[in-house]
């Protein structure tokens, strides 16, 4: 109740800080009951049975066993659930949903598992013998799941069928049916183990112990929960890759469930064929390694049912993402696509490949480049860092989450980043980007944000007012900064949310689009402090060959080309941003209201008009000012071809997209 209540209602309805305030009063509720039934005297139960034939060393020696068997048991559990969630984000979207779901689904088999079992279990006569069954069970899950989640795209689709989902919500129960088939079984006996272990745990001691004995089991319990979440999303996700993990995980719970046998065994003698086959279990789990096709768990996602053969060029997990770049194709041709998790970050195609240009060029070109400091975050496939190195700067910082995203760019982006990474100007930090910069003493002269789409999971603290004012307290007096931000799959009130939030920060801010292809993406430049563009500095940048040739690609040959990308800025921008709150840490909207989209072109349409339709008719003082009075006529002649040419795209958008209902 309290993932479906936090995941579904209360954050994306009234905030982080009321969640949390809420789950106080529950948890004073909670209290207050404790004081009541303290208050009545209410009495405990029996004390539990005490095996009296045994001598104490044996059963002390049976303790630790049990105690060492509660850490795996938390390990694999949570270990199970790292992997689960890594491989569903491929097949649900990397939304904050997809995680409330898949822990949703979790906790409700455990929580049937262990009322189911509970009813029985100081009925049995051998739980660890149970014990040891349950185990196994668990283990041939593993490959069980690999099966089941290469057929999950099948049962989303036969599901949306029969339910027809015109709602976000009926879309989330489509797919909750379509995942269970896959959570359900190894979770309905994890439920099922803990009961037991209890019962064999508090039976080995006797006595009226029971407090004890589940404090110790729960610690124990819960440091394996640690190390299990350490180890599979740091040790064994980079070591052999999710869908062996899967298997490996499954060959410990193997194990486990043939040290319960043992211990069943020196109770009671026999279970022979159960310890056999608890041994010969690991070694037909890992041996399945060497057999299935390899990172079929997620290649075999809906995402990736549309490539030709020998699309994925490249895939490569590590502890932060998995990285795919696939060959991929649209209007323009063929292009190679950067991937994080399923989500585009980077690619060649003629649209990303602008607008990286651009928002490398455009701080640097708009405040101070000879002798710049840099901070990037967000390398992608290096064309915006490039972009940055054609420009006299002293130095520039690139902040990337995911080793390997460096390398692959590194090696199949070189057209673009033009081997950039080494640079000697260039110096790389493993690192969040908004932890980097809160960390930070330095102060630097732009700052390039350049983060993943912020409707995913995560993302949206990189574009919240708090983010921005963390960024300007890094920019140097007259710095400037840039962000990337996406029209598609963003509700034109999330867009304006976080244009609101950063013109909040940043006075100075400007929306800039690079037409040169289609795209669904803007540039969005910002600084503390006013004053008009220096038309000299846009000279001299335009009159470097090392600029000049970086930015004749997309057809800018001059700084009047350049400033034709103008959208919006004051007083246009109030007008387009009206009332709309900032986007903040406390409210994500972002994350939860772009993530319900079940269609996402028609927000980019939307918010393109818009911001069309904020563009003023002749080009505004601000843009007259950074050129030449000579230039002025020209000025006015290309904005107006700049103006014609971007309604007959927004024209052919509209043409393309079904209109949202």
């Amino acid at each position: 109740c309290g993932v479906a209540g936090a995941g579904f209602l209360t954050i994306p309805l009234f905030g982080l800080r009321a969640s949390l305030l809420l789950s106080a009063a529950l948890n004073f509720a909670a209290a207050l009951g404790a004081l009541a039934l303290a208050a009545r005297g209410r009495p405990t139960g029996p004390p539990a049975s005490v095996p009296a034939d045994e001598p104490p060393v044996r059963r002390d020696r049976r303790a630790r066993i049990l105690l060492l068997a509660a850490v795996l048991m938390g390990a694999t559990s949570l270990a199970f659930e790292v992997l689960w969630t890594r491989i569903l984000v491929f097949y649900l979207g990397s939304s904050v949903y997809a995680f409330s779901l898949m822990l949703l689904g979790f906790l409700l088999g455990v929580a049937v598992g262990s009322f189911a079992i509970g009813r029985m279990v100081d009925r049995l006569v051998s739980p660890l013998a149970v014990l040891a069954g349950v185990e196994l069970a668990i283990a041939a899950t593993a490959p069980l799941s690999i099966w089941l989640f290469t057929t999950l795209n099948g049962r989303q689709i036969a599901l949306s069928e029969a339910l027809h989902p015109q709602s976000f919500g009926v879309a989330i129960f489509a797919q909750l049916l379509a995942v269970l088939p896959i959570l359900l079984p190894p979770t309905l006996l994890m439920g099922v183990s803990f009961p037991l272990l209890v019962r064999a745990y508090t039976a080995n001691h006797g006595g009226d112990r029971s407090g004890s004995d589940l404090g110790e089991l729960y610690g124990a319990n819960t440091l394996g929960c640690i190390a299990g979440s350490l180890g599979a999303g740091f040790g064994l996700i980079p070591l052999l890759g999710t869908q062996n993990a899967l298997l490996a995980v499954g060959a410990v719970c193997a194990l486990v469930g043939w040290m319960f046998a043992r211990q069943a065994a020196e109770a009671g003698g026999g279970l022979t064929t159960l310890r056999l086959l608890a041994l010969a279990a690991p070694v037909l789990l890992l041996g399945l390694a060497f057999v299935l096709p390899a990172d079929r768990v997620i290649l075999a996602a809906g995402i990736f049912g549309s490539d030709r053969p020998g699309a994925l060029v490249h895939f490569h997990e590590d502890a932060s993402a998995a990285v795919a770049i696939r060959n991929k194709t649209d209007a323009a041709g063929p292009y190679l696509s950067l991937e994080l998790n399923g989500v585009n970050v980077a690619g060649s195609s003629p649209d990303l490949y602008a607008v990286q240009k651009m928002q490398g060029h455009l701080p640097l070109l708009l405040g101070r480049s000879q002798g710049a400091r840099v901070v990037h975050i967000g390398f992608g496939s290096g064309g915006t860092a490039h972009a940055v190195s054609r420009h006299p700067v002293a130095s520039i910082r690139i902040v990337e989450i995911s080793p390997a995203v460096l390398a692959a760019s590194d090696r199949y982006f070189s057209d673009i980043n033009h081997a950039v990474l080494a640079d000697p100007r260039v110096r790389v930090e493993i690192n969040d980007g908004r932890n980097s910069l809160l960390a930070t003493t330095e102060t630097f002269d732009a700052v390039l944000s350049d983060s993943i789409h912020p409707r995913f999971a995560g993302n949206g603290s990189l574009y919240s007012e708090e983010y921005f004012r963390i960024a300007a307290e890094r920019l140097s007096p007259d710095g400037v900064i840039s962000m990337w931000l996406p029209m598609y799959t963003l509700t034109p009130a999330n867009f304006a949310m976080i244009v609101r939030a950063f013109k909040n920060v940043f006075p100075e801010t400007v929306i800039w689009y690079e037409p040169s292809a289609l795209n669904s993406f803007t540039v969005v430049t910002g600084r503390k402090s006013g004053g008009p563009w220096d038309p000299a500095a846009l000279a001299r940048g335009f009159a470097d060959p090392a600029i000049r040739e970086a930015l004749a690609d997309i057809r800018m040959t001059g700084p009047a080309d350049l400033l034709a990308c103008y959208l919006a800025a004051d007083p246009e921008l109030d007008a387009f941003l009206g009332d709309t709150p900032p986007h903040v840490d406390d409210l994500p909207a972002v994350e939860y209201e772009s993530g319900t989209l079940l269609a996402g072109d028609w927000t980019w349409l939307a918010t393109f008009s818009r911001l069309l339709a904020a563009r003023p008719p002749e080009p505004p003082a601000v843009v007259l000012a950074a050129l030449p009075p000579a230039e002025h006529a020209r000025m006015r002649e290309l904005w107006r071809a700049r103006t014609l040419l971007l309604e007959d795209q927004r024209r052919f958008l509209a043409s393309e997209i079904t209109p949202y209902r």
